[in-house]
């Protein structure tokens, strides 16, 4: 559990991610939150719904890192799920 967003400026961005250790073969895992921009002066840290998929940001800062990650992928405000079922509980 973090904060995307600077806390000290009166800003929140909760976010969190998740990993689980599989045996045999390599972890599942995710990361989830409600917006790179935050959520100012709400310091409800569930307030808002997390989520795998994030609209793009509004703030400059933000933006100017969303063109920095997108030279690598054109789907920086998402992460796959797929791999979670790709095993079932014996690892086949």
């Amino acid at each position: 559990m973090s904060s995307a967003a600077d806390p000290g400026a009166g800003n929140l961005g909760p976010g969190f991610g998740l990993k689980f250790l599989r045996d045999g073969m390599h972890s599942a895992n995710l990361v989830a939150m409600f917006s790179v921009d935050g959520q100012p002066d709400n310091w409800n840290y569930f307030s808002n719904t997390f989520c795998n998929h994030i609209n793009p940001p509004a703030g400059a800062g933000p933006k100017i890192l969303a063109k920095k990650f997108s030279q690598a992928t054109d789907f920086i405000g998402q992460v796959g799920l797929s791999d979670w079922g790709h095993f079932d509980q014996e690892g086949r």
